[in-house]
């Protein structure tokens, strides 16, 4: 090596002494090798502990699936938007109520919710919040209805709103965090930040409320941040979001679990890739930051893992967010276009001209409409090439690695 000149001094290690001023390493670890020519025949039945995983995580996932995919039938079942049960004829002009539900422990209830909207120029008088179907208003959920009127009220002004406390044990307090109402003819919106709760043992222990109308662009810090917050939680947050999914999301619970067991198994495939055992551990120069100890390597390492593991996921769950194949659902919904309406001799269709596109039309797709197939492929390619690539590495590695690889992995 130029500009290395080994020197003579010691019998039992090889000492060098360098003539420049700058030495560096690379922070490169190669990836594990599998041997293709060998690995056939290094089967063992009793290295059974990578396959055991596997086909315990595919199992607990299959029963995760039939679940997920009762939820998803019962979020479609819930989330048509339908009329309130005391609408009648004589309504002439309609809004659009959307109840959200706060994001807390029991916030739901199953009591009998009533309220009054107050405009400029009139009220709405006492209305029944409920369609004779919806049983109730759960944690995190958004409620959408139709209500007419049987003149406009105006400018919205404020919301009150009770319940009767009548639910069983568990669902009789309701944490409400806001209602807005959309007026489909003028396609006003008006937001009613509430963040309370009506109950009797929580809060202030009241049961009504009288909500001011707030204007969007005076919106409170707080109420953004906490806005986002549940939003992040029950649509972006992969896990949290299999139990706390808004109705109206095109992204499935089935979607979401298929996308998590995709992530689960890249994962893995990524940390084995570059798995060592203990005798194989080499000493490396660490940068140490109290109990945290970071090197090259593993920086190097962790980049590898997070570009394999999360960049398949992003792209099918960003598709899935985006379009909508369930030809099923949109059936459901182009026939609940049709519940509770009255009859045709109503105002309700020239009413709702103008002001029916976010609530009786489907979104345009963003993409095509084969993207979504090939998310799915991307999903399956990603789970079935991860269990077979680790299957050949426990195949190879023999039953102590593979078990010591498990071992780290899962105490991660």
């Amino acid at each position: 090596m130029e500009g290395c000149t080994v020197l003579p001094n010691d019998l039992n290690y090889t000492v060098c002494r360098l003539y420049r001023k700058h030495v560096s390493s690379s922070f490169y670890i190669p990836p594990n090798v599998i041997n293709f020519l060998t690995v056939w025949g290094k089967f063992d039945a009793s290295n059974a502990s990578v396959y055991g995983t596997l086909i315990g995580v595919f199992i607990i996932y299959l029963v995760a699936v039939i679940f997920l995919r009762r939820q998803d039938r019962k979020d479609v079942d819930q989330g048509a938007v339908t009329f309130l049960s005391d609408h009648t004829t004589s309504h002439v002009y309609f809004y659009l109520i959307s109840v959200h539900t706060g994001l807390r422990r029991d916030a739901g209830t199953k009591s009998n919710v009533q309220f009054i909207v107050t405009g400029d120029l009139c009220d709405s008088g006492i209305r029944v919040l409920n369609d004779r179907m919806t049983k109730e208003f759960s944690t995190s959920s958004v409620n959408k209805f139709f209500f007419g009127t049987t003149e406009p009220l105006g400018d919205l002004l404020y919301l009150r709103i009770w319940h009767d406390n009548s639910g069983p044990p568990g669902y009789q307090s309701w944490f409400l965090g806001k209602v807005i109402i959309d007026d489909l003819q003028t396609k006003k919106r008006y937001f009613f930040y509430c963040n309370k709760w009506l109950a009797i043992d929580d809060g202030d222990c009241t049961l009504d409320r009288i909500i001011p109308v707030s204007a969007p662009n005076l919106i409170s810090l707080k109420q953004r941040l906490s806005d986002e917050t549940q939003t992040q939680i029950t649509e972006h947050h992969l896990w949290l979001s299999l139990f706390f999914r808004p109705r109206q999301s095109k992204f499935t619970r089935v979607q979401r679990i298929s996308c998590l067991l995709a992530l689960s198994c890249l994962t893995m495939i990524s940390n084995a890739m570059f798995f060592r055992a203990s005798l194989e551990n080499q000493n490396v120069n660490q940068v140490k930051f109290g109990f945290l100890r970071i090197s090259s390597s593993t920086l190097y390492v962790s980049c590898i893992g997070i570009l394999i593991s999360t960049l398949p996921v992003l792209f099918a769950s960003y598709v899935f967010r985006h379009i909508n194949n369930d030809i099923k659902t949109k059936q459901k919904s182009s026939k609940s276009k049709h519940i509770n309406r009255p009859n045709k001799s109503n105002d309700i269709s020239v009413s709702l001209s103008d002001g029916d596109t976010d609530v009786f039309q489907q979104e345009d797709d963003k993409f095509p409409h084969w993207i979504y197939y090939l998310a799915w492929i991307i999903l399956a390619m990603s789970v079935l090439s991860s269990c077979f690539f680790l299957i050949l590495y426990s195949m190879e590695w023999g039953s102590t690695k593979s078990e010591e690889w498990l071992s780290s992995f899962v105490s991660l």
